[in-house]
């Protein structure tokens, strides 16, 4: 098992930090760590900081930094992912999942299909599942999470990105795996509902620039073509960088 990894909000000022209460609690009573232990905090924008806990206190757990390093761990496109809205469970597991899997950034969106509407925490609770999945994967940069917005929205920004694809179960859908990603660099992938965007939807998604992708046979739910998606773009991006 790997050194124990914390979150910080804000990098160390000095040589040294102390953490949050939250993560102190984590630190002390669940992961039952002690002074000497050593640790790693990352602050979502790539940067870890290798240090040893050096005391308790009632601000928290003061940690020693003794080096920086920058890990290459993110993928070689950055992936965007488009999603619609789904139910609090299913959207807690395609943060965490995609987080894992490399997603770079999230845009919730709004469909006609979509059966859930934004909550005003729903973001900040997004925002701590991507940071507990970074910890669990050993992610250093924590996928950026966007504040929901109708899909008219989403695509308005289409062609910011190199590359844009619609997950769809229409005929001329082309399979994800065989696209080519060699000349991209930023690329928007938009998940559907279960039933799938509407048909005007899927026309506008078209005059947007976006290739509809097929991920298989199989109607998926929309956190299952997510992950899966992610998956694939991220065993595709590695190929491309030379490093699958």
């Amino acid at each position: 098992m790997g050194t124990e990894r914390f979150f910080t909000a804000a990098a160390p000022a000095g040589e040294r930090l102390t953490l949050s209460k939250e993560e102190s609690h984590h630190l002390r009573r669940v992961r039952r760590l002690n002074p000497g232990d050593a640790v790693v905090l990352f602050d979502g924008s790539g940067t870890d900081y290798v240090g040893r806990i050096e005391a308790f206190d009632d601000a928290g757990a003061r940690i020693r930094i003794e080096r920086t390093e920058r890990p290459d761990r993110e993928l070689a496109v950055r992936v965007t992912l488009a999603a619609v809205l789904v139910k609090r469970s299913a959207m807690a597991q395609l943060v965490d999942q995609c987080t894992q899997l490399g997603m770079s950034r999230l845009a919730p969106v709004l469909s006609e299909r979509s059966v859930v509407r934004p909550g005003g925490k729903k973001l900040d609770r997004w925002r701590r599942i991507a940071v507990e999945a970074c910890k669990q994967c050993e992610r250093s940069v924590v996928p950026e999470i966007a504040k929901p917005a109708p899909l008219d929205v989403v695509l308005s920004e289409a062609s910011r990105y190199d590359r844009a694809i619609l997950a769809a179960t229409r005929a001329d859908a082309v399979p994800l795996a065989t696209i080519d990603l060699a000349p991209v660099g930023r690329l928007l992938c938009l998940i559907g509902p279960e039933g799938g965007f509407t048909p005007d939807e899927v026309e506008a998604a078209s005059r947007a620039g976006c290739t509809p992708v097929s991920l298989g046979r199989s109607v998926l739910r929309t956190e299952t073509a997510a992950a899966a998606a992610m998956a694939v773009l991220g065993q595709m991006s590695e190929a491309q960088a030379g490093r699958a």
